[in-house]
């Protein structure tokens, strides 16, 4: 892995950086990483200087949106979940309509938020727009995530055929795209598998829930960062 002090002159480097440190559970180095990152952010801002495509043609306004969506997460995992809303919120106004990927990252992590927040309608929403710009992105993790975190919480408002609807096009979604092994089919199967135990389909409930564990199980933590 890079140093961090290769990373200085890179502050897309240490925002990943800080989201690769949330990954592995290390909150307590995630601040001094992203705060630098946020510093360097600033220092070039303050300079005056018009900032132009990166070296890849990426929008500029990516590294301070993805600082402000990493930001969103940190507060979330903290415990901070309306600072997570402001951050993810903040997000979205750095970036414009069609910049897909970096747009379909910020509102799935203000989804998030909504939830930790306890606000499950608003997150119902964020989670089916970040699924559907997942989708129009080509970005089969965050949709089927998404899919299926707007999916577990219908089922838990009681919200069922709207929840199997969105399962369905899950699945759907995951065999078109060849996708049916990723772990984030095993959210979907999960989902699946408590919506049709609700309906007392167990022989199919238990198939369902057999496979979602064991595709999950590939990496122990489904959602997005």
């Amino acid at each position: 892995a890079l140093p961090v002090e290769a990373m200085r002159s890179r502050p897309l480097l240490l925002v990943w950086y800080a989201a690769t440190l949330m990954l592995a559970g290390r909150l307590d180095g995630v601040e001094p990483i992203l705060r630098e990152a946020e510093d360097a952010i600033a220092a070039a801002e303050s300079q005056g200087e018009e900032p132009g495509p990166g070296a890849d043609g990426t929008d500029p306004r990516y590294l301070p949106a993805t600082a402000a969506s990493v930001r969103s997460l940190y507060a979330r995992r903290s415990g901070d979940p309306q600072r997570a809303v402001e951050h993810a919120r903040r997000a979205l106004a750095l970036l414009p309509e069609d910049n897909l990927d970096p747009r379909s990252f910020a509102l799935i992590s203000l989804a998030q938020a909504y939830e930790a927040a306890g606000e499950l309608d608003a997150a119902i929403a964020a989670f089916a727009d970040a699924g559907a710009l997942g989708q129009a992105g080509g970005h089969d993790y965050i949709t089927l995530s998404a899919m299926a975190s707007r999916a577990n919480l219908q089922l838990a408002r009681g919200r069922l055929r709207e929840a199997g609807a969105v399962l369905r096009s899950a699945l759907g979604y995951a065999a078109e795209r060849g996708a049916e092994l990723l772990p984030a089919v095993g959210s979907v199967r999960i989902g699946m598998g408590e919506l049709l135990y609700e309906w007392d389909d167990l022989d199919a409930a238990e198939r369902h829930l057999t496979e979602g564990v064991k595709l999950a199980g590939r990496t122990g933590d489904v959602e997005i960062l």
